[in-house]
């Protein structure tokens, strides 16, 4: 059922906000867990000194609802979060701070209050492309199956023609960019304003060899826009996984001066992603597929997966 209403909502938002016509849009991918799913979790303190509360933030944005187990954690995290717990002094210390628990097979589950601050800001991350170095507190899929599935369906769209160039935007540790390798593009750009993410997508292509991908630590829309001048638009994929923002203004405003032949979109907020396809498809591109793939069960949310071409 509730993958028949993710299904519905992602159809309905197409339609009226992109005009994209239904008949492009593919069936939903479920997740393989419906819960103990999440490899990362941030809850914050609160709550009286002699009675501390740890939980996530309730709806009036203020009060910290105490969260006990989160069921959409892993097991890990949960285990590592009852043993904080238990310690009143621990407790204590969280108070209007960040706690953020996170969780892969080689390094377990760890755990840090506020900023990350630690002699060893590495994770290793299994993924669809291998182990990747990642930073501690930066962003990374959360639920580490559908996120093998995302990177599928993003190389089988890059193999239906692949280009001789992939702009990976907000790149990350890069994810997409190595899978855009392991296709067979022969030069990949990754842009990203946080400069821990692209030191370690830097030296995860290191370790692999990957001379021809390239990592710069700029805003999105300067580092697009220096790396245009270098391409040919008609040979150029552009991959972009932007926050639930969506895409800047200068990047929408760039895809459709350069008409890049294709775009594909992954994106965590189908109303913003609408927005851009539907500027996008004004301007002359085309959605050519789309299709959800439920990277958050049990919540409101979900990922999706859309591919616009020019045609030209």
């Amino acid at each position: 059922e509730e993958m028949r209403v993710k299904q519905g909502q992602f159809l309905n938002i197409m339609e009226r906000m992109a005009g994209v016509d239904k008949s492009v849009i593919g069936p939903a991918v479920a997740s393989t867990r419906e819960l103990d799913y999440r490899n990362k979790i941030v809850l914050h303190g609160g709550g009286a000194p002699d009675k501390p509360v740890l939980g996530y933030v309730g709806e009036d944005n203020k009060l910290i609802m105490d969260v006990p187990v989160c069921r959409l954690a892993q097991p890990e995290i949960n285990e590592l979060l009852g043993t904080f717990r238990s310690d009143p002094v621990r407790m204590s210390s969280v108070g209007g701070k960040r706690f953020t628990l996170r969780f892969t097979p080689k390094d377990g589950a760890v755990a840090w209050i506020g900023n990350c601050a630690t002699n060893d800001p590495w994770m290793t991350e299994s993924s669809a492309v291998g182990d990747m170095l990642v930073p501690r507190d930066s962003f990374a899929q959360v639920n580490a199956g559908v996120a093998t599935t995302v990177v599928a369906r993003v190389i089988e769209l890059l193999k239906v023609s692949i280009p001789s160039v992939v702009i990976d935007l907000y790149c990350g540790s890069g994810l997409f960019s190595f899978a855009a390798a392991g296709a067979g593009v022969p030069r990949v750009v990754g842009i990203d304003n946080d400069p821990s993410a692209v030191r370690a997508a830097q030296r995860n292509a290191n370790l692999r060899n990957l001379n021809g991908c390239v990592f710069l630590a700029r805003p999105a829309e300067s580092g697009f826009e220096e790396v245009l001048r270098t391409v040919s638009a008609q040979a150029t994929t552009v991959i972009v996984d932007p926050s639930r923002r969506g895409l800047d203004k200068g990047v929408v405003d760039l895809l459709t001066a350069t008409k890049v032949a294709r775009i594909i979109y992954v994106s965590c907020a189908p109303d913003t992603m609408a927005r851009d396809v539907a500027h996008l498809c004004r301007s002359g591109y085309r959605a050519v597929s789309a299709q959800v793939m439920d990277m958050f069960p049990r919540t409101a949310y979900f990922e999706s997966v859309t591919c616009l071409e020019t045609g030209e």
